[in-house]
């Protein structure tokens, strides 16, 4: 990833990374810096692999950061390009608009199937759009986790 505005957002998320979850609670400065590093280069092997076909989104480095936490920065990166080539591709590989508000549709649809009063609440409230979903659907939930084991 060339020097951007993409790579500037990916670099910001990194300097506002390591800092989430319990385990990040109470780490030394050196060892946050490692785990940025390690972020930052598997995101960018992932990216650099298949330039041209994924772009970077807010929220994939928040995923990344789930999968460098549980395994070697290698398992990682196979990690992070399995889930960004089979998972995430609206939102690696379509602009925001045509990646992300049709998955949320998609999601208010479901939600009116399992659970119709929800789904007429959130509506009449406004919130069929469900924008509040919208940290959950990017980052897998990664980005509102607390304790990063014992979900």
């Amino acid at each position: 990833v060339e020097e951007t505005s993409e790579a500037k957002v990916m670099q910001a998320d990194v300097q506002r990374s390591v800092y989430s979850w319990d385990v990040h609670t109470g780490i030394n400065q050196h060892t946050r810096d490692q785990k940025r590093i390690h972020l930052s280069e598997v995101m960018h092997a992932v990216l650099r692999k298949h330039s041209g076909r994924l772009g970077y989104f807010q929220g994939f480095h928040d995923i990344v950061l789930v999968f460098l936490e549980v395994g070697s920065p290698s398992q990682a990166f196979h990690m992070a390009e399995r889930v960004a080539l089979f998972h995430l591709t609206d939102q690696l590989c379509s602009p925001f608009d045509q990646g992300l508000l049709p998955l949320l549709a998609v999601l208010f649809h479901l939600l009116s199937i399992v659970d119709s009063a929800l789904a007429a609440a959130l509506a009449e409230a406004g919130c069929s759009e469900m924008h509040f979903a919208v940290p959950w659907v990017l980052t897998w939930f990664a980005h509102s986790l607390p304790k990063l084991h014992s979900q």
